[in-house]
């Protein structure tokens, strides 16, 4: 067997070891420390096999280690994470997102404190890769799952720099965003619903705003209307309006965006949107009739009408020929 597979099996035996009897270390902390630093450096291994195993096995690891040795591992990873090389850094997110996911309870308000506030500082990094940027929301995601409290606590403020991000030039990037500023709002104070909503959403209906940032924001509403009815629906009366407008662009994804949400706000507000209803049900009924290939259709269909007047010239003029 080569070096690499006997690598492979010893972390894959240590996994199974581990989650057979948590208890192998207790008592013998240089023990744990000396597994602990091999198994971060296979981290860093050049197979990839090895390395998504050395992360499997760093969460199974995770739950019993000594909270000095849960540091270690944090600042490691945080160090890998922030580092130029694309492979290692990606290596470095799952481990991260693994360790933040089988913390105990008892630390993992700490290792928020350790993480957060570097992960959030790289979000605002204009030279972060996008790649990074996804990693990112998804481990500050998963924090905010499990302590909320400590992750309002932040800094910089992770509502602000969310919003920041629904900006961003990636489609991908923009739609995570919007998934994590919907599941950050349900934990949050009421006042970082109104930051997005004045900051962002209600900006976002001018006639001279982009098309794509007005699908950004419809998508948006849709989303915390799916998680927060109980915040977006007392203000449902002044959002609406901006949707309708919104809906009337020449824009399918826009026209799409804009029902979807009508229908998340119409399901999970129905009290509020009682008012608008049958405006909100001949917008449907008008654009249940939309085809955004229509149009396409039709131009076709006059391309081939003319190739075949122009076959006919042709055809004459041989014929008089």
């Amino acid at each position: 067997m080569t070096k690499a597979v006997w690598r492979f099996m010893a972390l894959s035996d240590l996994t199974n070891e581990i989650t057979r009897d948590p208890s192998v270390f207790t008592g013998d902390e240089p023990a744990e420390m000396k597994t602990l630093e091999h198994v971060m450096k296979l981290i860093e291994d050049t197979i990839s096999e090895v390395k998504n195993q050395a992360v499997q096995c760093l969460g199974q690891l995770t739950k019993i280690l000594r909270d000095s040795h849960q540091d270690f591992v944090i600042e490691k990873l945080i160090s890998l994470f922030n580092g130029k090389d694309d492979e290692l850094r990606d290596v470095a997110g799952l481990a991260l997102k693994t360790v933040v996911t089988n913390i105990p309870e008892n630390i993992v308000g700490r290792a928020c404190s350790k993480v957060g506030p570097r992960l959030l500082r790289q979000l605002q990094t204009p030279s972060t890769p996008p790649e990074a940027i996804l990693e990112g929301l998804t481990i500050l995601n998963i924090l905010n799952t499990r302590v909320p409290d400590e992750v309002a606590k932040l800094e910089p403020k992770p509502i602000t720099v969310f919003t920041q991000l629904l900006k961003h030039n990636r489609v991908a990037v923009r739609k995570r965003a919007i998934v994590t500023i919907a599941q950050f709002i349900p934990t949050s104070s009421p006042s970082v619903f109104g930051t997005v909503l004045r900051d962002y959403i209600s900006p976002s209906w001018g006639s001279s705003i982009p098309l794509d940032r007005k699908v950004t924001a419809v998508q948006l509403v849709g989303a915390i209307a799916r998680t927060s009815p109980q915040r977006i629906g007392p203000v449902v009366g002044e959002t609406l309006p901006g949707l309708f407008s919104a809906i009337s662009k020449d824009d399918g994804e826009l026209k799409e965006s804009c029902l979807q949400s009508l229908e998340s706000l119409v399901l999970r507000c129905p009290q509020e949107v009682t008012p608008s209803l049958n405006q909100i049900i001949n917008s449907a009924l008008e654009y249940i009739k939309f085809d955004p290939n229509y149009a396409a259709d039709d131009d076709e269909d006059e391309d081939e009408e003319m190739a075949e007047v122009d076959d006919d010239d042709d055809d004459d003029g041989a014929a008089d020929a």
